[in-house]
């Protein structure tokens, strides 16, 4: 994982020639949250960070006279939701509903808390632009992709889309621009801050735990203290990101679970894998994301890195280990 601010570095959408008509194919990233899961939601402010090596792209064309209009993903006909996500996107950037040829795919899985929804929404506007011959900058692609995501999850924060539509580590306060972090974290890069993501194979409903956790967080009694908190460790682990302190962010990872946990949207399955995944020598381990299933979020030791990654491989299966 590279971290860039540059708005350019976000739009690597490569043009080929099919006859008259221009093929465009866009990418996105997947994401998780290092801290503020559900806090954020609340006015707490959130870190996150993009997932570049997981990815969801789609490739479109304008449909030529008399051709019909085909939206295949993964090869299957879409579902009407998607469908009328590609028209939101038409209608946010005021463009003329045109015929598409499209076609997807996703190596970014549904329902594990790795923005999968944010993915396809970013990917959809950068896709609708360029068809158009439109290139939009990452603050409008995070707020119109917040927008769209409501079709699935009802109304977001816009963490997950502004991550996406960055592929930085961010930042992120609610209603706010996000703060680009200087961290080059991830396996590849240069960085001590080494992260895999373990897949529970469990999906859940993000709408589902957000009503869930919601008591917990707004309680009269202890709600404040608690989004103090998750403050607290937020403003933490972008320092600790910054100086690439990992034994730092290692504890307001391993807290942030914690809390998270208590708040009412882990499970067994999550709480023993987490428990097996430390006995690595793993240096924290967390839900990223609604919760209920989907992903633990795992910082490596720094120097121990590629010991610790086998034996989780070992433990899950490759496939269910991915770097990020």
């Amino acid at each position: 994982m590279t971290a860039s601010n540059s708005p350019e570095r976000q739009c690597k959408d490569e043009m080929l020639m099919d006859s008259d008509r221009a093929v465009l194919s866009v990418s996105t990233c997947a994401k998780a949250i290092i801290c503020g899961e559900h806090a954020v939601l609340y006015g707490s402010p959130a870190v996150s960070i993009p997932l570049s090596a997981q990815r969801m792209k789609l490739t479109g064309r304008v449909c030529r006279p008399g051709e019909e209009e085909q939206i295949l993903f993964g090869r299957k006909a879409v579902s009407p939701n998607v469908c009328g996500l590609i028209r939101d996107a038409f209608n946010l950037l005021s463009l003329p509903e045109g015929r598409l040829r499209l076609s997807g795919s996703s190596d970014i899985p549904i329902g594990s808390g790795l923005g999968s929804s944010a993915a396809l929404s970013i990917a959809t506007l950068k896709l609708a632009a360029s068809v158009n011959g439109r290139e939009l900058h990452p603050d409008q692609l995070a707020e119109m992709g917040r927008n769209l995501e409501a079709r699935f999850h009802g109304s977001s924060s816009g963490l997950d889309t502004a991550t996406v539509a960055w592929e930085n580590p961010i930042l992120f306060h609610m209603g706010q621009a996000p703060v680009l972090l200087r961290s080059a974290c991830g396996i590849s890069g240069g960085s001590v801050l080494k992260f895999c993501l373990i897949n529970s194979g469990v999906s859940s409903s993000t709408c589902a735990m957000v009503q869930q956790a919601k008591p917990w967080f707004t309680s009269p009694l202890q709600g404040q203290k608690r989004l103090a908190a998750f403050s607290g460790l937020a403003a933490g682990a972008a320092a600790a990101m910054e100086s690439d302190d990992a034994l730092s962010l290692a504890e307001i990872m391993n807290q942030t679970h914690c809390l998270l946990s208590e708040s009412g949207v882990s499970a067994q399955i999550l709480e023993s894998m987490r428990e097996r995944i430390l006995s690595t020598g793993a240096l924290a381990s967390k839900i990223t994301g609604a919760g209920g299933g989907g992903c633990l979020l795992t910082l490596l030791h720094p120097e121990l890195w590629q010991d610790q990654l086998r034996k989780i491989q070992l433990l899950f299966g490759n496939s269910r280990v991915y770097l990020a």
